[in-house]
């Protein structure tokens, strides 16, 4: 099995996975959500959780029941790994299950753990061998370039997707240092108003617009207890505004 055919098998999981995930919540949520953390039509941990069922669990393709076991297993370290490699570095919150039944710190719970097992019997017994079909009727000689387009792609569109997230923390980090200065000193005139904040508070909510749509759990670790404080300094500006009017 050569590294371009499973780098494909991970595409058309991540793709498959994002078809999947955005389908349930556009149906719970009755309009169509988009998805990922990604702006391609791709969700990376399905993929990488159909490689782990594919090549970790082959050995246990003639039982089942331990397919479904293990499958569990492998997709809940994956996923709340997942959550918390994404907090460490974004300081977001991406999904949040603190509200579900047995769930682990709100980064996995039981009823998801359950509906991955059955995926993974899905995969190894149904999905994978339509996969491998798929996948060996391209033509050989193209293989490769598709592949190498493909990862070119989703690494510009990591890139990107990284590059807005990490903005959208060092934009709360300069709003945060800038209402408590203002709070600290007292002043909220129309000195401070030239500063842009409106402007940086507008910039911001477009930065996490793609984000929210993808996950309505989306929350900042550090700087969320501070949203009550953000409403009422905006509020603040508002009046003013009003005032000069």
């Amino acid at each position: 099995m050569e590294l371009y055919n499973i780098f494909l098998f991970f595409v058309a999981y991540a793709f498959l996975g994002w078809v999947c995930e955005s389908l349930y919540v556009s149906i719970g949520q009755r309009k169509w959500v988009n998805r990922g953390f990604l702006y391609s039509p791709i969700c990376p941990i399905y993929g990488f959780g159909a490689l782990l069922i594919m090549y970790i669990l082959n050995p246990f393709v003639d039982y089942p029941l331990l397919i479904f076991i293990l499958g569990i297993v492998v997709t809940s370290l994956l996923e709340y790994f997942t959550s918390w490699l994404m907090e460490t570095i974004f300081h977001i919150r991406w999904w949040d299950y603190s509200t579900y039944k047995y769930n682990i710190n709100g980064r996995v719970c039981l009823k998801n753990s359950l509906m991955f097992g059955v995926l993974g019997l899905f995969v190894v017994y149904a999905i994978h061998p339509l996969v491998i079909d798929f996948i060996d009727k391209i033509p050989n000689q193209f293989e490769v370039t598709i592949a190498i387009v493909l990862a070119v792609g989703i690494m510009i569109d990591v890139i990107i997707s990284t590059l807005g997230a990490l903005n959208i923390d060092r934009a709360l980090k300069e709003i945060h240092k800038t209402i408590h200065e203002i709070y600290e000193t007292g002043e909220l005139t129309k000195e401070t108003l030239t500063k842009n904040f409106d402007a940086l508070i507008k910039k911001l909510e477009k930065r996490q617009e793609h984000f929210k749509r993808s996950f309505p759990s989306f929350e900042h670790l550090k700087f969320n207890f501070d949203r009550s404080l953000l409403e009422d300094f905006k509020a603040k500006i508002k009046a003013i505004k009003i005032k000069e009017k």
